[in-house]
């Protein structure tokens, strides 16, 4: 089976470390439409947008996976949203689903070398099976750097929403408004 592990929770905690734009985000979030990762959300500001061909194990193999990576960056946080094709030959069962969230959330916590503070089951459009998470860290980071994000699977596609940054930055209304706006178009 494949174990996605949230390569992008990894860069998205070194975009946190990283010395950031000065600017701070507007107040208010415009509607951001990915026609090609299938998506709309709210972002502060256009986002940068990138793909990368990452290499990930699958059954004692190595398998190029397609990453999509949506990326806001200020002085004190940075939205993403990064999107994955995954290698799985049909679409998993509701179990399954959970093993790959939880894979996907402690291979994210080992590699950024973070302490997870909470995660929990959430679901997506009323149908879609999906983890929030809430750690501190990473340990070589910032102090009091945090990370809030959801993941979650739809078919065979995984969608990670991240805010990245001060603990107070990922717990406010912009956060929430940026992470419960996120939905799937297709």
């Amino acid at each position: 089976m494949f174990r996605p592990t949230l390569i992008i929770l990894g860069l998205a905690i070194l975009i946190g470390g990283c010395k950031m734009p000065t600017e701070e985000p507007p107040a208010q979030l415009e509607e951001f439409i990915s026609k090609e990762g299938k998506f709309k959300v709210k972002f502060p500001g256009k986002p940068e947008v990138k793909q990368q061909d990452v290499k990930e194990q699958a059954g004692g193999k190595v398998v190029q996976v397609k990453l999509l990576m949506y990326t806001k960056t200020y002085a004190n946080e940075s939205y993403m949203i990064a999107v994955a094709e995954l290698p799985i030959a049909v679409d998993p069962t509701a179990i399954e689903t959970r093993l790959l969230l939880e894979a996907s959330r402690d291979g994210a916590i080992a590699r950024s070398k973070s302490t997870l503070e909470s995660s929990k089951s959430v679901l997506l459009q009323g149908r879609y099976q999906g983890m929030e998470l809430l750690a501190k860290g990473p340990t070589d980071g910032p102090p009091g750097s945090a990370l809030r994000g959801r993941v979650y699977l739809v078919g065979k596609r995984q969608y990670q929403t991240l805010v990245v940054g001060t603990a107070a930055a990922t717990q406010d209304a912009r956060a929430n408004e940026f992470l419960d706006s996120f939905q799937v178009t297709d």
